[in-house]
């Protein structure tokens, strides 16, 4: 339930404004829950992209920032990766 409202609580400001793919919003909203309400992760989202951006202090100080910056790395990473194949 802490999941699900932590995740329409960022829906429209956040995920949707920087086209986060489902996998980094899974991961954003772990980290969120398990920050905020200690709230055990999900293991297959342990390992994210979204780890090096969202922080305790990113969550607290500039979320949508982090989340601006982490989606301009991972577009930068995704147009590589589509390029060497």
């Amino acid at each position: 339930m802490l999941h699900e409202f932590v995740h329409i609580l960022i829906e429209e400001q956040i995920i949707s404004k920087y086209n986060v793919p489902q996998d980094l919003k899974e991961r954003i909203i772990d980290i969120i829950g398990l920050e905020l309400f200690n709230k055990p992760v999900q293991p297959m989202f342990e390992k994210s992209f979204a780890n090096a951006y969202i922080t305790t202090n990113t969550i607290k100080t500039d979320l949508s920032g982090a989340v601006a910056k982490m989606m301009k790395d991972y577009t930068k990473t995704q147009s590589q990766h589509t390029k060497e194949r």
